[in-house]
C-alpha cells in the first residue's frame, strides 16, 4: 500500500493498493454490499441506493452517521467513487470536514483481485484527515482478512483505538 501527500495544497491524497486472492465478483459484493461491508468496515453499514446522485451512508449501529457523500459514479462490478465527509469526531464536537473524494476500483488479474482507493481533497488542519490516513491501510488489510479467510481481523473493532 502506498500513501502520497501534497502539502503545498494544504491537502492530502491517498493512494492504497492490496491484492487479495480472491476473485473479483466476491471482493466487489464485499465492498458494497452493506452486511458485508459492517464485518470490516469498523462495524458500520452502507445506506444508499447506489445511482449516481444518491446519498450514501455509512452508519453506526445506533443510526449515527459516521461518513455521508454522493455516489459520483458507479459501475459494477469495476469502480464507484463518492464525495466524502467525515462526521466523526473524538472530541465530541460536530465540525464536519469538508468534502474529499473516495474511488474505489476492482479489477481481476486471473484468480487475484487488486484493489485500488485514492482518497483525494482531505482537508488538513482536521483531525480526520489524520485519522483517515491511517484509516484506510487498517480498512484495506481487514478486508483482504475477511475476504480470504471469512473472517475480520478483529470482530468488533469500532475505532482506530481498538486497531
Amino acid at each position: 500500500m502506498t500513501w502520497r501527500t501534497n502539502d503545498t495544497l494544504s491537502t492530502t491524497d491517498c493512494d492504497y493498493e492490496v491484492v487479495i486472492a480472491a476473485p473479483a465478483a466476491e471482493v466487489w459484493t464485499s465492498i458494497v454490499e452493506s452486511d458485508r461491508v459492517e464485518r470490516w468496515f469498523f462495524d458500520s453499514y452502507i445506506s444508499t441506493d447506489w445511482a449516481v446522485g444518491s446519498p450514501i451512508h455509512y452508519l453506526a449501529h445506533d443510526g449515527t452517521v459516521d461518513i455521508a457523500g454522493v455516489i459520483t459514479s458507479y459501475d459494477e462490478p469495476n469502480s464507484w467513487s463518492m464525495t466524502f465527509e467525515a462526521h466523526w469526531s473524538r472530541d465530541g464536537s460536530e465540525q464536519v470536514a469538508p468534502a474529499g473524494e473516495v474511488s474505489w476500483t476492482v479489477t481481476d488479474e486471473g484468480g487475484l483481485t487488486r484493489v485500488c482507493l485514492d482518497h483525494t481533497g482531505i482537508p488538513g488542519g482536521f483531525e480526520q484527515a489524520q485519522e483517515v490516513a491511517a484509516g484506510w491501510p487498517y480498512l484495506l488489510s481487514n478486508l483482504k482478512t475477511y475476504v480470504e479467510t471469512g473472517s475480520p481481523m478483529r470482530a468488533r473493532v469500532t475505532s482506530l483505538d481498538d486497531a
